[in-house]
């Protein structure tokens, strides 16, 4: 009887041990999620109270007070440091006027907000999300002072243009079956008869010329719109920019370029150009290249690069391009046979889907030039994809007029001429081409982005005229607010 009395205690004084160890070790538990949930409470006002501070430092810069409209100033997640992990949102509300405080006076509120997830759960085993404010009340003393007016100058690419030329010439007409993508200027006059179609925003630094002189009598559609007499958009004085950052080594004598791919698998990053040295000509015209390893270059095109091919004497190319490079030379560049891009991109800049970075600038003192009809790569159409710049010629086919039916020319890209070149000719009364070059012309969506033209490209200076209203804006706290520990999300 006592033994079993005496087994009975001991498993009593067990059973009561142990439910007082679990107990305390819930308290220790309850205890450490308690104190981290305090530390994180402290945080989470800290956040609001330092957000608040960089928004009023941000309003010491005077001029976020001059707009009556607000907006928000700070919206931030901190990464590393004490707030790791909590959202700072400070907002600047609209202008109120301070009647009661006389002329010249307004109040604007100036919040703060923290949110952030502490590490305690509620009775449902969920994360308990808590936000902290900060409100500040501003009285604000605006006066007008007047205006004051600035010009500000920048550079935009040529390659920003679909089609730019110093003057048409006298009598080259956009015409009925002429189709234009991208923006269109010329500094002269722009004669335009029957129904072509400009797709952008057409400019002229002189005036529209219509069919018979008459507006009227014109079918042109122009999608979005143009304007007569704008500023000159100026080409640069020379091509020194290019020269001074060319890659290759022998920039006096001809060379033949050949862009290659690279990998047959599409890689990016691993084209490049080989550049030889041309030697002479044989009787068709087409050159001779050195067999001299020591005259040969070989040049990678890296998508982030800024590479240069400069030469004073002719260059003539061909080839693929995969990466970001620009052809330059002090006289002509001759295009021999079909250039393109690796991942030639759709009508959205896009290829499969991806961006692609692939662009070339074939860049001339004088002209770029379709290689004659000796040259019977060229015989049958022709694919280009590239930005054309002619400082003081054109883009043309040479023996256009003799050369025979060659097809068409398919262009990506942009083109900016000094003066408009021709690529065929065509029966007056049927346009039918006759010889040379039919073309269709497409601009690269990608080049509306000034910076992603190809290596140092030529650009024309904007200058804008800037009119500010001056102010004397002064301020002072009138109130502060402060919410803390808030589990419902503030609404500003």
């Amino acid at each position: 009887m006592m033994g079993r009395g005496a087994l009975i205690l001991v498993a009593g004084f067990g059973f009561i041990l142990g439910y007082i160890t679990i107990n305390m070790s819930r308290t220790s538990s309850s205890a450490v999620e308690g104190m981290v949930g305090y530390t994180q409470l402290v945080s989470a006002r800290e956040a609001a109270q330092a957000g608040i501070q960089i928004g009023l430092a941000m309003l010491n810069d005077r001029s976020l007070l001059k707009n009556s409209n607000g907006g928000t100033l700070v919206d931030l997640t901190p990464k590393t440091g004490s707030f790791v992990g909590t959202r700072i949102t400070v907002r600047l509300s609209d202008e109120i006027v301070a009647t009661e405080k006389g002329p010249n006076r307004y109040y604007r509120t100036l919040t703060s907000v923290s949110s952030c997830s502490l590490n305690v759960r509620d009775v449902d085993s969920n994360l308990v999300h808590i936000n902290d404010t900060v409100k500040v009340r501003l009285e604000v003393k605006k006066v007008y002072l007047g205006d004051t007016t600035y010009y500000e100058t920048y550079e935009n690419k040529f390659s920003t243009l679909g089609w730019m030329t110093i003057t048409e010439g006298s009598n080259i007409w956009f015409s009925t079956g002429d189709t234009l993508y991208g923006k269109v200027h010329s500094n002269g006059d722009i004669r335009v008869n029957g129904r072509p179609i400009f797709h952008d925003r057409v400019t002229t630094s002189g005036v529209m010329v219509f069919q018979n002189y008459k507006k009227q009598d014109s079918t042109a559609v122009f999608k979005k719109g143009y304007e007569e007499r704008v500023s000159v958009k100026e080409f640069p004085t020379d091509l020194s920019r290019l020269s001074k950052n060319k890659v290759n080594k022998d920039t006096v004598s001809a060379l033949y370029v050949v862009l290659h791919p690279g990998s047959s698998n599409n890689a990016d990053n691993d084209g490049f150009a080989v550049v030889y040295k041309v030697t002479g000509y044989d009787n068709n015209g087409t050159p001779k290249l050195t067999t001299n390893k020591n005259e040969i270059d070989t040049i990678m095109t890296r998508d982030t690069g800024k590479t240069v091919i400069y030469s004073r004497e002719n260059i003539f190319v061909r080839g693929t391009l995969d990466g970001r490079l620009s052809i330059a030379s002090n006289k002509n560049i001759y295009i021999e046979d079909d250039i393109t891009y690796e991942k030639r991109p759709d009508n959205n800049g896009l290829y499969n889907g991806k961006k692609t970075d692939d662009v070339l600038g074939l860049i001339a003192e004088s002209n770029v030039i379709i290689a004659s009809h000796k040259n019977t790569a060229n015989n049958n159409s022709l694919y280009l994809d590239a930005c054309i710049f002619t400082r003081t010629g054109s883009f043309m086919a040479e023996d256009y007029n003799t050369r025979g039916i060659d097809g068409r020319i398919y262009a990506l890209g942009s083109f900016a001429q000094y003066q408009r070149g021709p690529v065929g000719t065509f029966n007056p009364t049927t346009g039918a081409i006759t010889s040379g070059f039919n073309k269709s012309y497409r601009y690269d969506k990608r080049l509306e982005d000034s910076s992603f033209a190809p290596p140092f490209y030529p650009g024309y200076y904007d200058v804008n005229k800037i009119v500010e209203g001056k102010y004397y804006i002064n301020f002072r706290i009138v109130n502060w607010w402060e919410s803390v520990g808030n589990n419902r999300p503030y609404q500003f």
